[in-house]
């Protein structure tokens, strides 16, 4: 049976964060995978993910598409960190990111 959270809940959340990653190049967040490597995830112009493996540095980031599944992981673990560009008026990172990018598209709406 399918889940009425991940219909309603779900798919805001990964629009938001879709959004916010869109939104500027600088925009980037930082998850582990599933065997705890530590990326780093943007999204260029072409709207393509493309991920930084943080173990190495000094390596390109490569293309990826990222699952459903995977985006609806990446929004529980920013649910879990701290907040990083305001973490004085954030509880979390996704906080943070899910309000920065509603205001940010609110100013931009005709």
């Amino acid at each position: 049976m399918r889940r009425s959270d991940i219909l309603i809940e779900g798919f805001d959340n990964i629009e938001k964060l879709c959004q916010y990653l869109y939104m500027s190049e600088d925009h980037k967040i930082n998850v582990k995978n599933s065997i705890g490597v530590p990326l780093e995830v943007r999204m260029d112009e072409n709207m393509r993910f493309k991920v930084k493996n943080l173990n190495f540095p000094d390596c390109p980031e490569t293309y990826n598409d990222l699952t459903f599944e995977s985006l609806l992981g990446i929004v529980d673990q920013l649910k879990e960190q701290d907040a990083v560009e305001y973490p004085d008026r954030f509880d979390n990172r996704w906080q943070e990111i899910s309000e920065m990018t509603a205001m940010n598209l609110s100013l931009n709406i005709h």
